[in-house]
């Protein structure tokens, strides 16, 4: 006799589904034949099921087998009721389902319990299970009652689904990449955008000094000289043109200052940003600085940077901070520069993305901010209104690498001479010209020699030892400010004036540090630097600070 696919014998018939009500009440039945109908019905819902129903003994042998089991497995009843069921079960689970039978020996129930099974036809399918214990009339568990669902679709829905973020994360990831490199690209041509202006601005501040500052301060001279020996009648027109000749190199000087300041390429930060606090007055500004540790000097893009952030700030909170005050500080550290610029005025409200994006459009500190980042540095912004505000950045410093002293050479004892001896070093030869003729029309003062660069005159100093060297600030390979410190330290006795065209306190406190006994500006009356050589022979030089 051929089981039915619930276990049935072919020949029983199934009594009829009469007398049960939706609310599953019977009239006139007898309770044998309720028992019977409720079986009947629960037969029918189980073989008709899309779910695969089946139940196995404890030794893994399938006992019944559901219309939904052949549908999702391909096997009917005939075919695997007797059998075993790894039939359906794929060499690589059969260990899991050893797990799975001694579990529900013990009394467990699973539900959903995911794994995968293999069809009639070789295919292999997930499915979720759930598994509980057969139990006979005596509560001993002899099998397992499995219902199985076909969760292949979902499974593979989820596995495109997850390749599908797999692959959008990578592309996001691609595409941040990308932006990040673009970011970069960026941030590295404002910075060269940056530098390219900051040049050209040196190079027209170097084309006026070189050039028409020059022709203005050597004009001047030969001016002074023609004044000498004019008349009365042309005395006065002669002034006037000396008046508009000094007028124009004192525009000039200026114009050179604000183009790009000599301070900061001779000196360094600290006395560019002293300097720049001095000239915040003309904004109405009065800014204080303040310095803690040992300032060195960085590369010069560096220095650029950091000047041309503080001078930014500053303009900025004189023309929207409403105060006439800021303040400066400037932490220096070993690798770090760390700088703070704050007031106490109108401030604003940095959490507010509006007043943000106007607070950077009119203060400009989203191009601080780019400018710092990009070299490796950080950038704070802390305000609210009323509170004033305060802008901090920290930049790491790469050293400036100074070239190596060269060797003394040896100083030869000269004749004995009643003249002042005064070498000249200048990198203008018209200027040296004029300087000359002042010089040695004085009487008693006599030029003993000519250099052209920094080098040149520290060189010339050690092989003429002059009385007094008479020193501009800018030249090239070597500025004035180093030749100076070289000299003072080879030539203790020879004293060094500082000459430059700018008339800058800064420059004058560095031309002093290393050295130098004064400092006096291009352009001025002739006897007044006649007189400063004088002054500097005739007094005890302190030797250089260190």
């Amino acid at each position: 006799m051929t089981p039915s696919p619930t276990g049935a014998a072919p020949g029983d018939q199934l009594p009829p589904v009469i007398g049960v009500g939706l609310g599953g009440g019977v009239e006139n039945k007898e309770p044998h034949f309720l028992a019977e109908e409720h079986r009947a019905l629960f037969v029918h819902v189980v073989d008709h099921s899309s779910d695969a129903i089946y139940t196995k003994c404890i030794d893994e042998t399938v006992i019944s087998w559901n219309l939904g089991a052949q549908h999702i497995y391909g096997y009917t009843a005939a075919e695997i009721i007797g059998q075993p069921v790894f039939a359906i079960v794929p060499q690589d689970k059969r260990e899991e389902l050893r797990d799975v039978t001694d579990r529900v020996r013990r009394g467990e129930v699973l539900n959903d319990f995911e794994t995968e099974r293999t069809c009639k036809d070789g295919r292999r399918i997930h499915v979720s299970l759930s598994i509980s214990p057969l139990r006979d009339t005596h509560g001993k568990i002899v099998g397992a009652s499995t219902i199985a669902r076909d969760i292949t679709e979902r499974v593979r829905a989820q596995a495109a689904l997850q390749q599908m973020n797999e692959t959008l994360e990578q592309r996001v990831l691609e595409r941040t990449e990308n932006l990040i490199r673009y970011q970069g690209r960026l941030r590295a041509l404002v910075t060269e955008l940056m530098l390219t202006e900051q040049r050209e601005r040196r190079r027209l501040a170097i084309e006026l000094h070189d050039y028409l500052a020059q022709l203005l301060v050597a004009s001047r001279m030969k001016l002074g000289q023609l004044a000498k020996t004019a008349d009365a009648e042309n005395e006065s027109p002669l002034q006037e043109v000396d008046d508009i000749l000094r007028d124009c190199i004192n525009y000039t000087r200026t114009l050179i200052a604000e183009l790009s300041p000599a301070v900061l390429y001779e000196s360094g930060i600290l006395p560019a940003i002293k300097w720049l606090s001095d000239q915040m007055c003309q904004h109405g500004l009065e800014v204080s600085v303040v310095s803690e540790g040992k300032p060195c000097r960085a590369r010069e893009d560096q220095e650029l940077l950091v000047y041309q952030s503080i001078r930014e700030l500053l303009v900025n909170a004189a023309k929207h901070s409403q105060v006439h005050e800021a303040q400066v500080h400037l932490w220096w550290h070993p690798e770090k520069l760390v700088v703070r610029v704050f007031d106490q005025g109108v401030g604003f409200d940095v959490n507010e993305q509006r007043l943000l994006s106007e607070t950077r459009k009119k203060f400009g500190l989203f191009n601080v901010k780019e400018r710092i980042e990009a070299t490796g540095g950080e950038f704070a912004v802390s305000s609210r209104p009323g509170a004033g505000a305060e802008v901090s950045f920290t930049l790491p410093l790469h050293p400036r690498i100074e070239e190596e002293d060269a060797q003394a050479t040896q100083v030869q004892d000269l004749p004995q001479r009643t003249a002042i001896r005064v070498l000249l070093a200048d990198d203008h030869e018209l200027v040296r010209q004029g300087l000359r003729r002042i010089i040695n029309s004085s009487g008693d003062l006599e030029v003993v020699g000519e250099a052209g660069n920094g080098e040149e005159a520290w060189e010339w100093a050690l092989r003429l030892n002059p009385d007094v060297v008479l020193m501009d600030v800018n030249m090239p390979r070597m500025n004035g400010i180093e030749a100076t410190r070289h000299i003072r330290r080879e030539l203790p006795e020879t004293a060094v004036v500082g000459l430059s065209l700018h008339d800058d306190p800064q420059l004058a406190t560095a031309m002093i540090n290393a050295g130098a006994h004064s400092y006096i500006t291009k352009g001025g009356p002739p006897e007044e630097l006649c007189q400063a050589l004088r002054v500097a022979v005739a007094k005890d030089v302190p030797p250089p600070k260190a």
